[in-house]
């Protein structure tokens, strides 16, 4: 069988042309910062001092339209999978002893695919981590999550001195500021980490308990004050403290280091509703999926940047940072047979004024069950809308953020809508139905030209549904009697790693249409019967980390006597099974 060897030599020929870059990616996450609170956006009406973070604003690009989770768990998880949470199962907040959800293992996380891609990134994750619990991965979470090296808080912190720091498992107790023992780690690493490395370091400031930060950190007077009754000078100085850790943290690396470094700032979910002011809205801060809660600060510096100190309005989610980060890598292959909702926003970094690489974000918040319902909310470039699913029927919300940025005014409460905002609607519904549809679904394509063998065109068909912990059977028809045929199965219909799809095997002496149109990723062989027919069984794991996912299958099968083709091998059209629950 010619057309394998053929089509390694090519690929391999395209892998060997690939460039990898070298660039150190230092990843900088705050717990419940929102956009209000830093002063580089100059949004909120008094936010807290931070020359630091924007510094690194007037240095790269500050993203305005960037979206998040409501909350830290889901948020994590987007982070290390690109993935949105009702596909890794992570809506709420992750209970050490309250059994799943937490990350599960089988996610492929950043660091595995580095890793899987022979990328040559070292890598290390510092701080919270907030993914694991004591059912799934305990201590040891971050690093069966793939991170070679981890120091931080494993379970959601409690207190920010004591506390207890986990080294690669081993736990002890911890009498350092956090903030402060979280730069000191990440120091640790990066100053001996040989290049290039990503390091992943995750504050627990300025969340809750609100507190007073040694004194040499920040600037505010906090004297004869208490959190409880006046908690915004507490989250002022907590936030000017972390801030000032930052700068410590990046003024202590070599300046050559630095300067193969792209730095990466963000907060994980918008300001908590008890430190939120006017003209933020206290009733859609954190935990809601109003604009407060979920549109956080995504602050790019470093030499990828093009035009340094500029504004950037593209929608982006944190969900994109995956993507994103595995393409400044080097590393443009994304995970096979799972579906990654992450956009690469590496144009929007390189260069201004870019084409959109997304029409819309997405967020959502859910308990325990990805099934269950939940408030989930999309938009575009000037509208939002927000579906509570929790009522029966689903209760809309429809907001203009050009002119209501604060979504105060519900346009389904002033009907009828203009001719413009029933189209913004209209779109905006189709894009969340079609996104959050987890069905599972059979579909041809690739039939408008048929290959030709000589019992006529070979066909391929399925019965049954791609259904989670259930099977489906694809069949083959018409093609030669009692020879090889080969089910074809690949997680792409667009290329086999460097190679596009369809391949046209006539341009290796196969016949006229004969194309390849699905990456070879798994090869089941099997013999036709006397009909010339034959079927295979799928089975589909019972695991939810693959709904939304779409396996590609072909079969290809010899015929002796195919007319006009020399390699006497031909080809079905494709056919697309998408896993759904």
């Amino acid at each position: 069988m010619r057309v394998r060897p053929s089509i390694f030599l090519v690929f391999a020929l395209a892998l060997a042309t690939l460039g990898r870059a070298q660039e150190n990616v230092l990843i900088i996450v705050a717990d419940d910062l929102g956009v209000d609170a830093v002063g580089a956006y100059g949004e909120g009406a008094n936010p807290p001092p931070t020359p630091n973070i924007d510094a690194l604003a007037a240095n790269g690009v500050m993203f305005r339209n960037c979206w998040s989770s409501p909350l830290c768990s889901p948020t994590r998880a987007l982070l290390q999978t690109g993935r949105y949470a009702f596909r890794t199962g992570i809506g709420t907040v992750i209970q050490w002893r309250g059994g799943l959800p937490a990350l599960l293992q089988e996610e492929v996380t950043l660091p595995e695919l580095l890793d899987t891609a022979q990328s040559g990134y070292g890598h290390a994750a510092i701080g919270k981590w907030h993914l694991s619990n004591l059912e799934n991965g305990g201590f040891l979470g971050p690093n069966l999550a793939g991170w070679s090296y981890f120091a931080g808080e494993v379970p959601n912190p409690t207190s920010y001195l004591p506390w207890t720091r986990t080294v690669n498992n081993v736990s002890r107790k911890c009498n350092r500021y956090m903030t402060t023992q979280n730069v000191d780690d990440a120091l640790e690493w990066i100053l001996t980490a040989p290049e290039p490395w990503v390091c992943y370091v995750s504050f627990f400031a300025p969340h809750r308990p609100l507190h007073a930060p040694p004194g040499a950190l920040h600037s505010q007077n906090l004297e004869g004050l208490n959190p409880q009754q006046n908690p915004v000078p507490f989250f002022r100085a907590m936030v000017e403290a972390m801030d000032t850790e930052i700068g410590r943290l990046l003024g202590s690396v070599s300046a050559p280091v630095m300067q193969r470094t792209n730095v990466m700032f963000m907060g994980d979910n918008g300001t908590d509703w008890a430190v939120t002011e006017p003209p933020f809205v206290v009733q859609h801060g954190k935990g809601t999926i109003y604009e407060g809660g979920i549109n956080v600060p995504l602050i790019v510096s470093g030499p990828i940047v093009g035009s340094p100190g500029r504004e950037e309005s593209a929608l982006v989610g944190l969900v994109d940072l995956y993507p994103t980060i595995a393409a400044m890598c080097g590393v443009d292959q994304m995970p096979s047979f799972v579906k990654i909702d992450g956009v690469s926003f590496v144009p929007h970094l390189v260069a201004p004024n870019q084409p959109p690489t997304r029409s819309t974000v997405y967020s959502e918040f859910f308990d325990a069950n990805p099934r269950s319902p939940r408030p989930a909310a999309i938009r575009d470039q000037t509208h939002k809308l927000i579906r509570r699913y929790e009522y029966s029927p689903p209760k809309d919300e429809f907001y203009d953020l050009v002119a209501d940025p604060f979504e105060l005014n519900d346009l389904l409460g002033s009907l009828p809508l203009s001719a413009q905002a029933m189209q913004k609607f209209r779109y905006l519904d189709s894009e969340l139905r079609g996104l959050r549809d987890t069905s599972p679904r059979i579909t041809l394509f690739g039939g408008e030209e048929a290959c030709v063998g000589s019992r006529g065109v070979p066909r391929i068909a399925a019965t049954g549904q791609p259904a989670m912990g259930s099977s489906y059977t694809v069949r083959l028809a018409h093609a030669y009697p009692y020879q090889p045929a080969f089910l074809v199965t690949g997680a792409s219909a667009s290329r086999w790693g460097a190679l596009p799809l369809p391949f046209a095997m006539q341009l290796i002496g196969g016949g006229e249409n004969c194309d390849v149109r699905v990456a070879i990723d798994v090869n089941s062989f099997m013999l036709t019967d006397g009909s010339g027919g034959v079927s295979a069984s799928v089975p589909v794991p019972n695991s939810v980390h693959l709904v939304g996912a779409t396996l590609y299958h072909q079969w290809l099968a010899f015929d002796l006597l195919a007319p006009n083709n020399p390699l006497n091998l031909t080809t079905t059209e494709g056919l697309a099974a998408r896993i759904g629950f």
